[in-house]
């Protein structure tokens, strides 16, 4: 037997495996937790009822917890929903707390059904760019069924066992 005594070295080997566990957790996140998120929230709210030819109005708030720089918003739609803002690309020269970079896009529902509006947010933080990315669903028409790709059913021959 050594002169350290068995309490303490089990401590001392239980300190050195929870740092090593604390590490490898923080590593595992960081690559199979998925991406990390951006220190900014995106906002919208729909205005109006949305109606098929019918221009829509979105505002769009980029919320940041901390000061961001050179914000970017890309805009993307499904195929039944027309981007009708002029630009597709948003910017902002910065924003904070307590002044979010704000923008009223307009889209036209070209039909009846849940369309998205996708939007991919990107800022400088800190001398690094992050980004996010948001769907924002606009249910046009009476119940606005989500729409589903209408493949027909395959019948397979019915077997029995006996």
């Amino acid at each position: 037997m050594s002169g350290v005594p068995a309490w303490c070295a089990a401590v001392v080997a239980g300190l050195a495996l929870s740092g090593a566990a604390l590490a490898q957790t923080k590593h595992d996140a960081a690559i199979l937790g998925g991406k990390p998120v951006a220190a900014f929230a995106i906002d919208y709210e729909v205005r109006g009822t949305p109606t098929v030819g019918v221009p829509l109005e979105v505002q769009v708030s980029l919320r940041p917890q901390t000061a961001v720089s050179d914000v970017t918003v890309r805009l993307s739609a499904d195929p039944g929903l027309q981007i009708a803002s002029p630009e597709t690309t948003l910017s902002a020269p910065s924003a904070e707390q307590d002044a979010p970079a704000e923008w009223l896009l307009s889209v036209v529902p070209l039909e009846d059904g849940v369309l998205r509006l996708r939007l991919y947010a990107e800022g400088t933080i800190s001398g690094m760019r992050q980004g996010r990315s948001l769907i924002i669903p606009i249910r046009v028409g009476p119940a606005a069924p989500a729409k589903r790709d209408q493949a027909p059913l395959i019948r397979l021959p019915s077997t029995e066992s006996r």
